[in-house]
């Protein structure tokens, strides 16, 4: 087991500054665009890949899976719709259950891979596998009788999918040839969420264990891979590889609404945590790395001044020597999760409230004054 230590040189200024949110920064600006209206499934994934957006979502009005592929050309960050497919049924009932749409979604050498739960009927669940290269219209597609939940998936020389069913986590082996399930660790009760990580040669994902209530790192272990138990907590989180292969994994904690980095120390399997701030309602966080300088952007809730339930969107990032959180977006619409990925100097985001909505955010001045 990691063993991990904490640290708070910065933690009462970010909390001051958690705490007194200053105005919207006019040099920051950002725009808002309406992709989907809902209702839509909980599952969706954003990637980037040859400077083009690709946003995946479950539609539930058409019970399908559905792609839109985006490019940002416009100075002003309005995405264009460059294509749109509708790529599967995936369910045959409006009654939508807490699978409906669930899915990974990987691009790779400019190869679309997407597995997804196809549900037939109330006793049949299918686990599909498409795949073709970008430049085609025609999919491949392979098929597994299946009744659980596709929790990742890695692509190397072979390619990998994990699902949870039955108490276990598992890896099912596709490619080159398929073989048998195998079990990488006993848990009832899964995270809603993995992180995947593949920079360099790391290869490897996270995923909250309900059981232990800790976060397992899944690592590749001999012909198979192994789970390994990190950190007391992370059921929502987000990780990911610096460029010396070291973990740095965000998480919030319910209990004590605490949102608190650890790093993982040089040549060592430890980690160093250092508090970040506080906050109540956070579904989804993520953060990104500037000149040095770490920048948090999580969801959160709170009460304005007639004490309504509002809902926000928040960056937290240094300025003039002390933390500010600038609120990029504030309404009275719950935040179920975001998805969020820097591209040079703009950060997309893909935000779930009734719609899906995505959130262009100009950083360059942030850069500059860095």
């Amino acid at each position: 087991m990691r063993h991990y230590h904490r640290t708070a040189p910065l933690f009462f200024s970010l909390l001051i500054a958690a705490c007194a949110a200053s105005p919207p920064l006019t040099e920051f600006p950002n725009y808002p665009v309406t992709l989907a209206e809902g209702p839509l499934g909980a599952d969706f994934s954003l990637l980037e890949n040859d400077n083009k957006l690709h946003l995946l979502f479950a539609d539930c009005k058409t019970l399908s899976l559905r792609l839109l592929i985006l490019a940002d050309k416009n100075p002003r960050g309005k995405l264009e719709i460059e294509e749109d497919h509708f790529l599967d049924r995936v369910g045959f009932s409006p009654e939508i259950d807490s699978l409906f749409g669930n899915h990974i979604y990987l691009v790779k050498e400019n190869q679309q891979h997407l597995f997804y739960l196809d549900q037939e009927n109330e006793e049949r669940r299918i686990l599909k596998w498409i795949r073709k290269p970008l430049s085609e219209e025609k999919w491949y597609i392979d098929a597994y009788p299946f009744s659980g939940k596709i929790i990742s998936a890695i692509l190397n020389e072979n390619v990998d999918v994990f699902f949870h069913d039955q108490g276990a986590l598992y890896h099912l082996p596709c490619h080159p040839a398929e073989q048998a399930a195998r079990n990488i660790l006993w848990t009832s009760s899964l995270g809603s969420e993995s992180t995947l990580s593949q920079h360099d040669s790391f290869k490897g994902f996270t995923i909250f264990d309900g059981d232990t209530k800790k976060l397992q790192l899944i690592t590749p272990s001999g012909n198979g891979y192994k789970a390994e138990p990190l950190i007391d907590s992370g059921e929502i989180h987000y990780s990911t590889i610096d460029n010396h292969q070291r973990l740095q994994i965000l998480i919030f904690s319910k209990e004590s609404n605490e949102l608190t980095l650890y790093r993982q120390n040089p040549d060592s399997d430890s980690f160093e945590s250092t508090p970040v701030t506080l906050s109540r309602g956070i579904r989804s966080v993520f953060f990104f790395n500037i000149n040095g300088m770490d920048i948090f952007l999580f969801n959160e809730s709170a009460k304005n001044r007639n004490q309504e339930h509002i809902y926000q969107l928040a960056m937290l990032f240094p300025r003039e020597s002390k933390y500010t959180k600038e609120v990029l977006l504030q309404n009275t619409m719950p935040i179920l999760g975001f998805k969020a990925l820097l591209s040079g100097h703009k950060l997309y985001i893909a935000l779930l409230q009734e719609s899906l909505t995505m959130l262009v955010v100009d950083l360059k001045a942030l850069i500059v004054n860095l």
